[in-house]
């Protein structure tokens, strides 16, 4: 380690200092030396626009907070991760690499000083419909101030331009369209709409009486998956590998009212039913449904208004 950097400080938990700016700016240093494997001065000048002299501070406070995590490297003019190194923010981790890379992939240029400068990264991508940005407006005024928007929505079934009456508290994405999750006065429910498919929303009026909470939004429930039973022993063990399974199973948390997005992204086809619940218990990503009827009981079957 460089000398000038040596501390005594012991490994630190993490406190409320971790919102301010310094200690986001130590929470890249962290994140750096995990996935990058090094950090320089420059690179937090960078990303952060600050001065040499506070990026050297920046480095200084990061040793004296971890002083076992990184050493310099004369070799490489950088400070690069001990054998010892432990992350010191919950943020640097996996999942949260995973999704600077998706953002990197989708043109967010910034996020290459986070993941670093040699990895090449790639997302397909499918077409996804943005909301009308007045008719969003209208759906976050009514949710915030509690009240009730009349809208011209798509019918499915019907294919008409019908108005419906929504209170709208929450929005949530299946993860190619965004929908409002609303009580529709009409139903005497709570139904997911889809964005693309409201063609106009009125300014939001009061609502006069109190409507019913939203259970299915606010009960959790779980898919317990494994390798499906059809594959050979050495393809059960890959997918269990694949997917970190434990006891050849894999919990999957999620609430009812998301539960048939859940489904249809790990490759389930919740419509498809015979009287025995849904026929593709076996999705294509060869994954099996441990606890069927639970998710059949569970299971909203029509999520979209």
């Amino acid at each position: 380690m460089d000398e000038s950097l040596k501390g005594r400080a012991k490994h630190s938990t993490v406190t409320q200092e971790d919102r301010k700016p310094a200690s986001r700016r130590q929470m890249f240093i962290d994140f750096r030396l995990k996935f990058a494997g090094s950090v320089q001065r420059g690179i937090l000048q960078k990303q952060f626009g600050i001065s040499p002299q506070q990026a050297t501070k920046d480095i200084k406070a990061y040793v004296e907070r971890a002083p076992q995590n990184m050493e310099y490297s004369v070799w490489e003019k950088a400070y690069i991760p001990t054998a010892k190194f432990k992350p010191v923010f919950k943020s640097t981790s996996l999942r949260r690499y995973l999704r600077r890379l998706t953002s990197l992939a989708n043109g967010q240029r910034r996020e290459r000083d986070w993941v670093g400068d040699q990895v090449k990264v790639a997302v397909a991508t499918t077409p996804m419909r943005l909301p009308d940005e007045k008719i969003l407006k209208r759906v976050l005024d009514a949710i915030n101030s509690k009240k009730a928007i009349e809208v011209t929505y798509v019918s499915m079934s019907s294919g008409r331009d019908d108005k419906r009456l929504l209170a709208p508290h929450a929005l949530c994405s299946d993860g190619k369209r965004w929908h409002a999750r609303a009580w529709d006065f009409e139903k005497a429910q709570y139904r997911d709409f889809v964005f693309g498919r409201i063609l106009s929303a009125t300014v939001p009026v009061s609502i006069d009486e109190e409507l019913p909470a939203d259970t299915a939004w606010e009960t959790n429930c779980q898919i317990v998956l494994s390798p499906a039973e059809a594959l050979k022993t050495e393809a059960r063990k890959a997918i269990a590998a694949e997917y970190l399974m434990e006891n050849d199973q894999l919990v999957v948390e999620t609430s009812k009212a998301m539960l048939f997005y859940a489904l249809r992204e790990l490759g389930f086809n919740p419509r498809d039913i015979d009287k025995n619940g849904m026929m593709r218990n076996v999705s294509f990503l060869n994954l099996e449904i441990q606890n069927l009827k639970e998710v059949e009981e569970n299971l909203e079957r029509r999520p979209v208004g």
